[in-house]
């Protein structure tokens, strides 16, 4: 059975709005995934690389990139008061550290040697 044209024209004008929209939707992903091909195609850019912080990138020449750290080494040693009674130590860059007189400083140059020792980690430091 042939539908007749005039019922074609009214299932048409019924569905106007609706085919339209449909129109539409697939007309922005063709031009979606076309925009990606090219973006691609035309993109010579070096890849995304994400470094720790403290790392700087030197090219060392084409194609061969290197890594240097920025930071200072850290200062590993650690600092005890010759009068504490709580028999803590403090690393070298944390503020109690840095309140304890020069001539009551007792440095070791690990932590483990102040741990041998018998002191404690300083609850300031971190």
């Amino acid at each position: 059975m042939i539908p007749k044209s005039s019922d074609f024209s009214k299932w048409l004008a019924f569905h106007q709005a609706d085919i339209v929209l449909v129109t539409v939707i697939i007309c922005i992903a063709i031009i979606s995934f076309k925009i990606g091909q090219l973006s691609v195609l035309s993109s010579s850019k070096p890849p995304i690389v994400i470094r720790p912080p403290g790392v700087q990138v030197l090219q060392a020449g084409i194609g061969n990139v290197e890594a240097v750290p920025t930071r200072k080494p850290v200062d590993l040693r650690v600092v005890v008061s010759k009068n504490s009674k709580n028999k803590v130590y403090h690393y070298s860059w944390c503020s109690g550290a840095s309140r304890i007189a020069d001539k009551n400083k007792v440095i070791f140059n690990t932590e483990r040697e102040a741990i041998a020792a018998g002191y404690t980690l300083a609850g300031n430091c971190k």
